[in-house]
């Protein structure tokens, strides 16, 4: 119905719906497909450079040439071109490719270069879609992977495999054979004794290895990844790992203490924890405080699917790779398609209440149960104030969302349990950004999935660290949850203290760490004067909450960095205090033209001491005064006058679903007032209290 995220890698496209009254804006968004340089927009490799040269002058000696000794480059050429072909048709990408093609062909004598652009120029919509979704996750796996080449930490390469080994098979089932063979390749070079010192998996190498080899094999691409693969293969082959073999001793070392003779202690190896999962349905948002913006009673702003009549009452998870469909078979009735087949196999009840709904994802071995709780609207409902008709009509029905798939396990007798809050069927997905109703023009906010500790009822931001009872472990889920990787790792910290100056206290802080800590999380809410050990680096904010009274008269809003946030250092032994809140400002726009001044209403935001934005208010909107002075006067201004806002539907329909959370436009005229500067003043406010900003011209 409203929109409830946009990002820069969506687009949008706003259709009109009609409900009793209303008109409303409902976002439907296609995912672009992205590769590993960018599909659409290619990176210029010296390869690709000397390649288009020799293809303007028409000499083919000199392409086939850079074909043969850089097989390697043109292999990765070929793969990104057909992409980008598949992305954005030009006739200048399918001369280039016709070129590739025909020289691969001449040198290596294969139907690769053939097999891939068949490939990428039969793809349909859904498998682009798929595709896009998959290649963001490879691209992270392929650049971690890379980046642990010379460190050949053990705990890194498990965590990379752990990562990337769904993927060979989301890849093959999608027929990208060729980003199947690279994933199953890293996954294998990672778990291989070649380029670990200890922790070796070799049966699962060989399998891995055999993958790559596969898909190579049907790609007709026989490179010299292929070669090594084959060889390392035939090796561990030969070593009987292809039948799971246990590891062979090794040999004793010439001159090594003689039989019986004491040993010195080994230092004792970092083992992985290997921990099974299983799905467990929440049955309610308010089983766990989570620290994301939705979940609480207020469905309003849950992540809406509209099943709208003319565009066939179908929606889907936009977020997930290979959603299920949801299809309107009744006036009251939601079914849901599971298997791609057009046909709704499982009911959704329509109840007007919160309901848990369960069923299946994936296909194949990748099938696994999923759900997510769903509410239709109701005709005299509030939003942001104004009485709206959120309830089915024959045109419409939109289900709000909330996500409550979770998986639950057990590192060395501490309960974990995973929620996946993102909707994309995955746990522990890197934070999203978006730009969802509510905020601020080029303001995005995280998506991002939670997770459950002990006997706690406060979930926490998943982190690739995590402190587990005293005892800090790096984590990645694997086998689309049923699997968690938990690997001890030493962590030296430092203690971090939180003061929030402002009369409601933070429900949520996180801070995010940067550089090796970049995908750690940690929410430091309770660290007050007493503290909160986190691990030494360096800390940004990432994401935070205000929120007060309950059920339909909660207020709330979500608490943003800043475009130039604050860094805090945490140092070994030291304490660290973050320090954010009041006195609070407020960030605005002004436009002049000729004798009219105006304060842009939707550029009004407050700001806190460090420069954060709180951005979001739900159920009171800031609307302060406006009044203006000449250009370095002192004192206030000679009058205030109070900014618009929406008031009723007619509002909403004319302005739109974003309109209710801001102020409306404030034009002054200022003829012969010559340069003036502006000041905004709120006298009270639920969370900010009194502000008066500074003046701005």
């Amino acid at each position: 119905m409203f929109p409830r995220r946009i990002s820069g890698a969506w687009l949008a496209l706003v259709v009109p719906l009609c409900l009793p009254g209303l008109w409303l804006g409902a976002a439907v968004f296609t995912p672009s497909v992205s590769t590993a340089r960018g599909a659409s927009a290619l990176v210029e490799s010296d390869f690709s450079r000397d390649f288009k040269k020799a293809l303007a002058a028409n000499d083919s000696a000199a392409m086939q040439k850079l074909v043969k000794e850089k097989a390697s480059d043109a292999v990765l050429t070929i793969v990104e071109v057909a992409e980008s072909i598949a992305a954005e048709p030009s006739e200048e990408k399918e001369a280039l490719h016709a070129a590739l093609r025909e020289s691969w062909k001449a040198v290596h004598k294969t139907e690769f270069a053939d097999k891939v652009y068949r490939f990428f120029s039969s793809v349909n919509a859904s498998t682009k879609k798929n595709l896009g979704e998959l290649k963001k996750r490879y691209d992270s796996g392929l650049s971690e992977w890379e980046n642990n080449q010379e460190k050949k930490d053990p705990q890194n390469f498990d965590l990379i495999e752990a990562k990337l080994r769904d993927l060979v098979d989301y890849f093959d089932q999608e027929g990208d054979l060729y980003h199947a063979a690279q994933c199953a390749w890293m996954c294998a070079r990672s778990v291989d004794e070649m380029l670990r010192e200890s922790g070796a998996d070799l049966p699962l190498t060989y399998k891995y290895y055999a993958k790559a080899v596969e898909f190579r094999e049907k790609l007709d691409l026989k490179d010299a990844t292929f070669d090594e693969a084959t060889k390392r293969k035939t090796a561990l082959a030969g070593r009987g790992f292809d039948k799971k073999k246990a590891p062979e001793a090794p040999p004793q070392e010439p001159g090594g203490a003689a039989p019986g003779a004491p040993k010195p202690a080994p230092e004792a190896p970092v083992t992985p924890v290997k921990v099974p999962l299983h799905f467990e349905l929440l049955s309610s948002f308010d089983a766990y405080q989570r620290p994301t913006y939705c979940a609480d009673d207020l469905y309003e702003v849950w992540n809406a699917l509209a099943l709208v009549k003319k565009d066939g009452n179908k929606a889907a998870f936009l977020q997930m790779s290979g959603s299920p469909t949801l299809i309107r078979s009744g006036s009251s009735e939601v079914r849901i398609d599971v298997d791609g087949d057009g046909q709704g196999e499982e009911k959704l009840p329509i109840t007007g209440n919160v309901t848990p709904v369960k069923l299946t994802i994936g296909k194949g071995d990748q099938a696994r149960p999923w759900g997510f709780l769903a509410v239709t609207g109701i005709q005299q409902d509030v939003y942001q104030g104004i009485q709206v008709n959120l309830a089915p009509v024959d045109e419409q029905i939109t289900l709000y969302t909330l996500g409550a798939a979770s998986v639950v396990g057990n590192v060395n007798g501490v309960a974990l349990r995973l929620i996946d809050e993102t909707f994309d069927g995955i746990y522990g997905t890197t934070p999203q950004t978006y730009g969802f109703v509510g905020l601020s023009k080029e303001v995005y906010q995280p998506d991002f999935d939670t997770l459950v500790v002990g006997a706690s009822k406060h979930a926490r931001p998943y982190s690739e660290l995590v402190d587990l009872d005293g005892k800090w472990y790096r984590i990645a889920v694997a086998g689309n949850g049923k699997e968690l990787v938990a690997t001890p790792a030493n962590v030296e910290t430092g203690l971090v203290k939180f003061v929030f100056h402002g009369s409601v206290q933070p429900s949520t802080l996180i801070l995010q760490g940067k550089s090796e800590l970049e995908k750690c999380y940690f929410d430091i809410t309770d660290a007050g004067a007493k503290g909160l050990q986190l691990p030494v680096g360096s800390y940004q904010l990432f994401y935070g909450e205000l929120r007060k009274g309950k059920k339909k008269q909660m207020q709330k809003c979500v608490i943003l960095p800043p475009k130039s946030p604050p860094v805090w250092g945490v140092r070994r032994g030291e304490v660290t205090t973050v320090e954010l809140g009041g006195p609070f400002d407020f960030d605005f726009k002004l436009a002049k033209d000729g004798d009219k001044l105006t304060v842009d209403g939707k550029s009004v935001r407050v700001v806190g001491k460090a420069g954060e934005r709180y951005e979001r208010v739900w159920n009171c909107v800031p609307i302060p005064e406006a009044g203006f002075r000449k250009k370095g006067a002192k004192g206030k201004a000679a009058k205030y006058e109070k900014m618009p806002k929406v008031l009723d539907n007619e509002g909403i329909t004319k302005l739109g679903w974003d309109a209710p959370w801001s102020p409306l436009d404030l034009t002054f005229d200022v003829k012969g007032q010559g340069a003036v500067e502006v000041q905004l003043v709120l006298k009270a406010h639920d969370f900010f209290g009194k502000i008066e900003s500074n003046w701005k011209e």
